[in-house]
């Protein structure tokens, strides 16, 4: 059984961790991280799921992560994390084609994939 949590930013630009929820307040509808009864405001865009998953190097796999890895010739590839359907997959963009991979754990390590960023912070490896 994996383990439901989120990641988002809170209003001052900083990532949080913990449980999701919707509150209602004074200011309007807001969507709260929660974790160990601290809570914070988030950035609804920001928002990602655990994926249960962990790259090469046992970091923790959200929605949104950047992973890289190298192809047979040996140059970089880059594929960021969707929910797509009711699954997890790592997409692949580039200029001539988009596809996606199934995201499991035995890809992740078969291909030595490592987290190198996120598509909040890190548009730089997106093409």
């Amino acid at each position: 059984m994996r383990k439901i949590k989120f990641r988002a930013k809170d209003m001052g630009g900083h990532w949080v961790y913990g449980d999701l929820r919707h509150k209602r307040t004074s200011l309007g509808d807001v969507m709260i991280c929660c974790k160990n009864g601290i809570e914070a405001d988030v950035d609804t865009t920001t928002i990602g799921q655990f994926t249960g998953l962990y790259d090469k190097d046992g970091e923790e796999l959200y929605e949104g992560d950047i992973i890289r890895s190298f192809d047979s010739e040996g140059n970089l590839i880059f594929h960021h994390i969707e929910y797509i359907g009711a699954s997890f997959v790592a997409m692949l963009k580039d200029s001539f084609l988009t596809c996606q991979s199934t995201l499991t754990q035995d890809w992740l390590i078969e291909f030595k994939k490592t987290i190198v960023g996120n598509i909040h912070d890190n548009k730089e490896y997106l093409v």
